[in-house]
């Protein structure tokens, strides 16, 4: 499995945000569907409680985001408190190897390789 960590104002930068391209080129829907999760933070000011104003936003970009690159994998939102380092830096991908009891994470921008690393372990 492989687990996103996106900060959603990452996606505003257009190159900052082509390895989320690659990656939905590179897999297919059913495969994104099964191995990929993702958690796209933000920053809500109002946290805390019942879903704010920022919150409803940020659903709205990341739906209008992934259906406009066909990214076809279950996403959670965090008000960024939760998983805030995670996705320091813009964006993370965490491969997840249950069977050998390890984790590698990637950062955004993924590098040469990357993708071909992460492509490898899901269709092995």
């Amino acid at each position: 499995m492989i687990l996103l960590f996106v900060d959603l104002d990452f996606l505003s930068c257009g190159p900052c945000s082509d390895w989320l391209d690659a990656l939905s080129r590179a897999l297919p829907a059913s495969l994104q569907e099964a191995s990929l999760r993702a958690v796209v933070t933000y920053r809500d000011p109002s946290a805390g409680g019942a879903e704010g104003r920022r919150g409803r936003i940020a659903r709205l970009q990341w739906r209008g985001f992934a259906q406009g690159r066909r990214l076809g994998f279950p996403v959670v939102f965090d008000d960024g408190q939760a998983f805030r380092e995670a996705a320091a830096g813009g964006a993370a991908a965490i491969l997840f190897d249950f069977d050998a009891g390890t984790m590698k994470r990637f950062a955004a921008p993924l590098r040469a390789g990357d993708l071909d690393e992460i492509a490898a372990f899901l269709f092995r």
